[in-house]
């Protein structure tokens, strides 16, 4: 009968351990909307890297496929301003946004 105490006592302070949030923005100021926690994270990454160009990708779910919304081309001129980023002058919603990948050219993903 120990041997279940114990077990149950390390099983619980397992679960209570590892059951944490790994994004704690939300935590500290849960006021923020993702597009605002997308902004802080996306504008911490170029404050820290400073890629040259963005470039800004959306899904076409007619061909099922990434397509650069820019005209093919990457910009010099991109800004984050909360909830948006501004990527050749076309503001993109960041609520939306999928993933980045990181780079000389800052590639921004968005799902609408």
């Amino acid at each position: 009968m120990k041997k279940f105490y114990l077990f149950f006592i390390v099983f619980l302070c397992l679960i209570l351990f590892d059951c944490k949030n790994d994004d704690n923005e939300t935590i500290l100021n849960p006021t923020l909307t993702q597009a605002e926690i997308n902004a802080k994270k996306l504008q911490a990454y170029i404050d820290d890297n400073h890629p040259e160009l963005a470039a800004a990708y959306r899904f076409d779910y007619e061909q099922n496929d990434w397509i650069n919304d820019n005209n093919g081309s990457s910009c010099n001129g991109y800004k984050v301003e909360s909830p948006f980023i501004q990527i050749c002058g076309v503001y993109y919603n960041l609520e939306y946004l999928v993933k980045y990948e990181p780079g000389n050219t800052l590639k921004v993903y968005f799902l609408y």
